[in-house]
């Protein structure tokens, strides 16, 4: 059975070593995320798997080749699915200062005290804490998030 890709994508957080930031993306698309943060993402290709797709993003946004991800799950949103991934970089800081990606948006480290006064897409208020706590940890867990 061949699947679908079309309404398929993954969504990334990558933190530094003691977990104090994260890498996050101004986004200028969609509409409704243009001017908030984000995690990394994007679309799965035809014939991608999602680690796959999230490696690929990452390495595309951010010029950073990330080989180790941990799925952590997946949001279902108006038919959309969303896989999530979690990862560490052994470094106290990931880039020397904000990068400009290909697509105009501005990539950046946030430290994690900070995050409530920048404007972040709404739900990263709970998924950063989780993909945090998640890496952190040897649990396998797969959170099933369904928008309705």
């Amino acid at each position: 059975m061949k699947i679908d890709k079309t309404n398929e994508f993954v969504l990334g957080f990558l933190f530094n070593i003691d977990c104090t930031k994260v890498i996050l993306i101004r986004k200028e698309k969609p509409y409704w995320q243009k001017g908030f943060y984000n995690g990394v993402g994007g679309k799965v290709q035809e014939g991608e798997l999602p680690i796959e797709a999230i490696r690929r993003e990452f390495r595309e946004e951010t010029v950073l080749d990330i080989f180790y991800w941990k799925y952590f799950g997946y949001i279902n949103d108006s038919g959309n699915k969303i896989s999530l991934f979690t990862s560490l970089i052994p470094t106290e800081s990931f880039v020397k200062e904000s990068v400009v990606n290909k697509t105009e948006e501005i990539v950046t480290e946030v430290f994690l005290d900070n995050i409530k006064n920048i404007p972040i897409v709404y739900n990263l208020h709970w998924l950063i804490p989780m993909a945090k706590e998640i890496i952190n940890s040897n649990k396998n867990i797969e959170a099933i998030i369904t928008y309705k």
